[in-house]
């Protein structure tokens, strides 16, 4: 069996292996995806994410350690 490469399974491949192996992203990135890139502003308040390993959404609390940037950022191309 083989598996189609599509943008979306790619994307969730990295952020697996971004899950599994944070090493690799230093002290600068996180797996977590977010609806809208937080701001230090919004510490505190609850935003939408989703991490590696989620199919949907779910709120947090926004904790300092979550303003690193994504590993995934963009919408990429839309046409």
């Amino acid at each position: 069996m083989s598996m189609d490469f599509t943008p979306e399974n790619e994307k969730d491949r990295i952020r697996r292996l971004a899950e599994e192996q944070p090493a690799l992203l230093g002290k600068e990135f996180t797996s977590r995806e977010y609806i809208k890139h937080p701001k230090s502003g919004d510490l505190g308040k609850t935003v939408m994410y989703r991490d590696a390993h989620m199919k949907g959404w779910a709120y947090k609390t926004l904790q300092p350690d979550d303003l690193k940037l994504s590993v995934i950022t963009g919408q990429g191309k839309r046409v």
